[in-house]
């Protein structure tokens, strides 16, 4: 599914994917694969970030036409910063 929205957020979510990748080491994660079609699930992390997690949700034909993306950022324990995250979903 193609929309100026979904296209500009896809786009967006290829800026943070770039951003991780450059500073962060990525890792496979096997409590946590790619599960289902039209997912994506990336993982990351580096001394002071313990586990970076990014998961997309693409729209598939004839399900629900919900985009979504899904980011949390664990910090290592012993900096005492918060853990982020930050959910967008669009359709």
């Amino acid at each position: 599914m193609d929309t100026p929205l979904l296209n500009r957020l896809r786009e967006l979510s290829a800026d943070i994917i770039k951003l991780f990748d450059n500073h962060l080491e990525s890792f496979d994660n096997e409590k946590h694969v790619n599960e289902f079609e039209g997912w994506t699930v990336l993982f990351w992390r580096s001394d002071s970030i313990r586990k970076a997690h990014l998961k997309i949700i693409e729209p598939l034909p004839g399900k629900p036409k919900l985009w979504l993306i899904h980011i949390n950022v664990f910090p290592d324990a012993s900096l005492h910063y918060p853990i982020l995250g930050l959910d967008v979903v669009a359709g």
